[in-house]
């Protein structure tokens, strides 16, 4: 975690809701478990690497590369993997919900 915002001090209406700012290191052969994001939408930025995401909405992997950004919403579920032979960093970007689980 490098920051996070309490939105529900910022504008009303998001109470129990916070703005995370994180960055990710995720070796080669590694994974990100699969997971949702329903009501917890996220952009996830690729500064170094290449990496596979496989998404509930999609048939065949995408393979996203340095400078490209994933779009996580509306319910997808995925999970990343490290298929290369460097370590991938990401930064990650997202809205949580403490009330139901999300942080």
């Amino acid at each position: 975690m490098l920051s996070e915002v309490d939105l529900s001090t910022e504008i009303k209406g998001l109470e129990g809701r916070k703005l995370r700012y994180r960055y990710w290191w995720i070796a080669p052969g590694g994974i990100v478990p699969i997971h949702s994001h329903a009501d917890r939408p996220a952009l996830i930025y690729v500064v170094k690497g290449e990496i596979y995401e496989h998404r509930s909405d999609q048939e065949e992997p995408h393979i996203y590369k340095a400078g490209e950004v994933s779009n996580e919403s509306q319910g997808v579920k995925h999970w990343w993997e490290n298929k290369g032979n460097e370590t991938v960093e990401l930064i990650a970007t997202d809205i949580c919900n403490a009330e139901t689980g999300s942080c």
